[in-house]
């Protein structure tokens, strides 16, 4: 049933806010799920290199949510902020794909901790889409959506990265995946900034 009310929903705002939102959550996926093996195969770091690179990708998603989100909300406005972070993994992501050096990429990941405060913001815009009542079929929707990436994102952003960074490959291009997800992020962005154009 709840599969068949979103498949009514497309081509209306609500359809286009849970597309964006299925397209972030993809693009995002390949922080936790592939970082590890992108930090380690391509860029060549170490363990502790990458332990540290994510207790510092928490400690500013942290930050980002408890100050970082109430600050640029009451500056520039939820539509304009969430265009900005999608903006901004966007070029993150390319910077990626072009497997910067050592220095840039860790500097990278506090930036991109930062720019997640589109998720809950995404989830908040989709919220005040329906009424109290309603809340709980949104919240279903969206974790929907979340669920999808969890199953797609990752063996799709794997089977890349593997074949992409193997040296015998046709192309060699280990940042192949970055790519795609820069192409995730777009597409959560094309999505959103229809919202403002549907009701």
């Amino acid at each position: 049933k709840l599969i068949w009310e979103m498949i009514g929903l497309i081509g209306t705002r609500k359809g286009r806010l849970l597309s964006s939102y299925l397209f972030y959550s993809m693009a995002f996926m390949a922080y936790p799920a592939m970082w590890s093996y992108y930090a380690q195969g391509v860029l060549g770091w170490t363990p502790l290199k990458l332990a540290l690179s994510m207790t510092v990708f928490c400690a500013f998603l942290m930050l980002a949510n408890v100050w970082g989100i109430k600050v640029a909300v009451a500056r520039f406005g939820t539509p304009r902020v969430i265009k900005g972070a999608l903006a901004g993994n966007i070029v993150i992501a390319l910077t990626l794909a072009g497997t910067p050096p050592d220095d840039i990429a860790f500097a990278l990941f506090p930036i991109i901790a930062l720019m997640s405060i589109a998720d809950p913001l995404l989830l908040a815009t989709y919220s005040e889409t329906g009424g109290k009542s309603e809340q709980g079929l949104l919240q279903g929707q969206m974790a929907s959506m979340r669920a999808i990436s969890v199953i797609l994102s990752p063996p799709l952003l794997g089977f890349i990265l593997e074949a992409s960074s193997n040296p015998n490959a046709v192309l060699y291009f280990p940042g192949a995946m970055f790519v795609i997800v820069g192409f995730s992020y777009t597409a959560a962005l094309v999505f959103y900034a229809q919202t403002t154009r549907l009701t």
